[in-house]
């Protein structure tokens, strides 16, 4: 790919085949995504010395920036916060566990974003397909629906939506009864074998088990 020293060169990225010249270097990946006329760039790499550490003459050149990041991750807890309906933000929320917590989570791409969720929610065939359905039968519309009772199924959707849009941010999270209510949708009519189903599944199994302990005592 190149010749090991002070300039690089760029390769067309192989899937697969193109790889890091050695243990001390990395690969990184330009990647195009296909325009609207159908138009796509090929997808490049260049293979250049990996950094593990930093001089701490570098970390206070860049302490503005570091500075920055934090505030950032900071910015992004505080709002999945407010959308699950926080009305307050406690320090131990925003402390730097919490904000190294995020920065993981968005390195190693764990860290759904909310317009994630919501295509995943619009897939034909999918949530939206299902509770349509489901909430069109419920309220027993006929097949000549008026815009005013369409209306309501698409509010109902709409909110069953942003409920599950908010599970993006780590930090949301949701009344006993509220949560039951999600994971009986998914069991209902989500496919088992979906990953984002297992895995809301499994978070709102966490906020609906508060209700079991508090029943317990």
């Amino acid at each position: 790919m190149s010749i090991i020293g002070n300039n690089h060169s760029v390769e067309n990225f192989v899937s697969g085949k193109s790889v890091a010249l050695d243990a001390t270097q990395r690969l990184v990946k330009v990647t195009y995504k296909t325009t609207k006329k159908g138009d796509k760039k090929d997808s490049k790499c260049v293979s250049i010395p990996a950094v593990s550490s930093l001089e701490q003459v570098v970390i206070d050149a860049m302490q503005a920036h570091i500075v920055g990041m934090y505030q950032s991750a900071q910015d992004a807890i505080i709002r999945a916060l407010v959308d699950s309906g926080k009305t307050s933000i406690a320090d131990d929320e925003i402390s730097t566990a919490q904000v190294l917590e995020y920065l993981n989570a968005e390195a190693t791409g764990e860290r759904l974003k909310k317009e994630d969720v919501i295509e995943w929610f619009n897939t034909p065939d999918g949530l939206a397909d299902m509770l349509t359905l489901a909430f069109a039968e419920k309220l027993g519309l006929p097949d000549n629906a008026t815009p005013e009772q369409l209306k309501r199924v698409e509010q109902q959707v709409n909110s069953y939506r942003e409920s599950f849009a908010a599970l993006a941010g780590g930090k949301t999270n949701y009344l006993p009864e509220k949560a039951t209510k999600m994971i009986k949708t998914l069991e209902t009519y989500g496919d088992s074998n979906d990953v984002l189903v297992s895995r809301f599944k499994a978070r709102l199994e966490k906020m609906s088990a508060v209700q079991d302990d508090l029943d317990a005592l």
